[in-house]
């Protein structure tokens, strides 16, 4: 509930494949992660967080420390609003590229473009989570899972979870037809390998 309440994008951008992560996969990714002992005391890292969701909510849930980064400033000012609402204090929200992190952290929580408008974006996120963390937790389309799980193993990534759900995105762009679209989703938890 209190996800749902998140001030969402003023002006969504189509280029960085920006809708909100829809507040109940949000619940569900992070409930999941709770469960498995992935939030309570751990470093955290939400990569493109946009209006910070993933982030407000694992740090709601007990996280040491968590970081949201995006390359739009414009969304993290929305976050940094969410936060400030909710007296959250322990993210540190960082404006960059996420190829530009090199930080490391336990956990990884990420809603990454499904690559609709730059190719294989997806898998650009899996490979820089698996990159910096140990546990992953993504939400990707489900009809791209035979091209991620290749691109899991190649970056030396295991799946141990697959939770299905459906995400709803609101007329967000003026190529929407529909008032509303339900896209079907998996939630991965993923674990680094040595």
């Amino acid at each position: 509930m209190i996800l749902e309440k998140l001030e969402k994008y003023g002006e969504p951008k189509i280029e960085l494949e920006q809708y909100v992560t829809n507040p109940q996969v949000a619940a569900e990714l992070l409930f999941l992660a709770y469960l498995c002992g992935d939030i309570k005391g751990k470093k955290i890292y939400d990569l493109g967080t946009g209006v910070g969701t993933l982030a407000i909510g694992a740090s709601l849930l007990g996280a040491k420390e968590v970081y949201g980064v995006d390359v739009d400033g414009e969304a993290l000012e929305v976050a940094k609003r969410n936060a400030e609402k909710l007296k959250i204090k322990n993210i540190k929200w960082v404006n960059k590229s996420i190829d530009l992190v090199d930080d490391r952290a336990d956990v990884v929580l990420q809603n990454p473009p499904f690559g609709t408008k730059k190719r294989k974006m997806d898998a650009f996120f899996l490979g820089k989570a698996l990159q910096i963390g140990e546990i992953i937790y993504s939400i990707h389309k489900k009809g791209n899972m035979p091209f991620l799980s290749q691109k899991i193993k190649q970056f030396n990534g295991k799946i141990t979870h697959i939770l299905n759900s459906k995400l709803v995105i609101p007329h967000t762009f003026p190529h929407h037809r529909k008032t509303r679209y339900e896209v079907e989703v998996q939630i991965l938890r993923i674990k680094r390998e040595s």
